[in-house]
């Protein structure tokens, strides 16, 4: 499973549960249900809201360490003239964008 990471399978997983609650919660409500439907549909709103949120605030710290997503390692490494720090260059072979970052 190269590239699949558990982080992501879960994340699938909980957008699935939270879209099944919130459909059914608008299923029951349109059947006259209204207190369990409700119930469903703020539940499954909030996980949504969550998987969202949690997806472009939290990043992995054994991913950083590699570098950034899609960039891989060129080997060049230099002493930036300003701040005096070793920098390492990234390079993105889908778009040829480069990035210089601090080796740590």
């Amino acid at each position: 499973m190269d590239g699949i990471s558990l982080a992501g399978v879960i994340r699938v997983l909980a957008g699935l549960i939270g879209f099944v609650l919130f459909a059914a919660g608008l299923g029951a409500i349109a059947v006259g249900e209204t207190a369990g439907g409700l119930g469903a549909l703020i539940a499954g709103g909030i996980i949504l809201v969550v998987v969202a949120l949690e997806v472009t605030r939290y990043r992995s710290r054994a991913q950083e360490e590699r570098g950034p997503a899609g960039f891989e390692q060129t080997g060049e490494v230099f002493l930036d003239p300003t701040s005096g720090e070793r920098m390492r260059v990234w390079f993105d072979p889908r778009t040829g964008e480069r990035r210089y970052e601090a080796d740590r």
